[in-house]
């Protein structure tokens, strides 16, 4: 496959439901595998309007990805002591839905697309760093979207079962039970797991367009969080558990806000990235830093390249951009430490997507993968 041409080269902003099935491999890996690091500080020139001062080498944990570099799509985990590792072998398309940011396992999506959009299936697997992988409920149509209580107990998720649109389901470890949450007639979706695991928000088309809910980790005492004319989506718990930030769909496109939980159970939202009225631009791939103070995310912008960007969190602070300003960058994940953001990016649109990394501190970029198909989707893991 030419480089530029694989099936996600001119894909942005996708978002994390889709998942991977996992077989891992052994032994050497052929050259075009061990496709690491792919330039430092020591040979910056090899990469033509960026300089890559970063070196690979102090970078933690694992990162893993989706790439099309052998034809299919399949899992890789890329890490600074090892070679480029693949982590699936499978005829259909595999893709990382979540990582546990300990290191204890990530959680996949297995995708078969047949002649017609009725033969297409997923399922969900549970990949434990230890042991064998485990299927997460039933396979169907719609299989995506897990979140994970903090102590890996129960994972809730998007599930077609029992003939439902879209309805939310609770996978419990010990035992194996699934139990349906909601019943809803027009779907629910994007679960989001509280920090103290006792919590589920969600996005509920149950009293007309999309809004955000919360319930009971049982299920129960559902309640409406926001209530807006178009779209709200995309929960997203701050590490502390007192804040949600999502996208609020507006004339001209998704932009970020945040949702204050208070304890008397108000809720208070904001604008986290002023917007003028009407203005072209649109917000994706949002997540929190480990430390809960920011917020990283990709702007889009008519005829530009999209960029990410890192915005404080407390009121009165301004967004700023960290990915270069030659990179259309997407699909930002934060390290462990907070240190530093793995993210998407090509230098020129039509060529296939790598995966950079850059120091939030200094700013220093380094190149990870280069490969002639696009790896994207990037999930970094402790």
């Amino acid at each position: 496959m030419a480089r530029g041409r694989g099936r996600r080269a001119r894909t942005w902003g996708l978002g994390p439901w889709i998942v991977a099935a996992a077989c891992s491999g052994s032994g050497e890996r052929p050259a075009e595998e061990r496709g690491a690091p792919a330039a430092s500080a020591r040979d910056a020139s090899a990469e033509p309007g960026l300089a890559l001062e970063l070196d690979p080498a102090s970078l933690p944990g694992s990162i893993l990805f989706v790439s099309e570099r052998d034809g299919d799509l399949e899992v890789y985990r890329w890490r600074a002591s090892s070679a480029l590792e693949r982590l699936t072998r499978d005829p259909a398309s595999d893709f990382v839905a979540e990582v546990d940011p300990q290191g204890r396992g990530w959680t996949h999506v297995i995708t078969h697309d047949g002649e017609s959009p009725e033969e297409h299936r997923e399922r969900l697997w549970w990949m434990p760093a230890q042991g064998e992988p485990v299927a997460i409920g039933p396979e169907g149509r719609r299989a995506r979207g897990p979140s994970w209580a903090p102590d890996r107990s129960f994972v809730v998720f998007e599930s077609d079962a029992e003939g439902a649109f879209s309805d939310l389901w609770r996978w419990d470890r010990e035992g194996g039970g699934l139990t349906r949450l909601t019943r809803t007639e027009h779907g629910a979706f994007e679960p989001a797991v509280s920090p103290d695991g006792r919590s589920i928000a969600f996005v509920s088309t149950q009293d007309g367009n999309p809004e955000i809910y919360l319930m009971d980790a049982d299920g129960s005492a559902p309640r409406r969080l926001t209530s807006w004319r178009r779209d709200d989506m995309a929960p997203r718990w701050s590490p502390d558990g007192t804040m949600l930030a999502f996208l609020r769909r507006e004339q001209g496109g998704e932009r970020l806000f945040v949702l204050e939980l208070r304890p008397d159970g108000s809720t208070a939202e904001r604008r986290l990235v002023p917007t003028a009225e009407g203005e072209e631009v649109a917000h994706a791939d949002h997540g929190w830093s480990p430390d809960g103070t920011r917020l990283a995310f990709t702007e889009h912008r008519p005829r530009q390249p999209p960029r990410v960007e890192v915005a404080p969190v407390a009121p009165g602070g301004s967004p700023r951009v960290v990915s270069p300003s030659s990179l259309g960058a997407t699909m930002p994940s934060w390290s462990p430490d907070g240190r530093f953001i793995v993210l998407a990016g090509t230098l020129d649109a039509p060529e296939a997507l790598d995966l950079y990394v850059v120091a939030l501190e200094s700013g220093a970029v380094a190149r990870l993968t280069d490969a002639a198909a696009s790896d994207w989707l990037p999930r970094w893991s402790g």
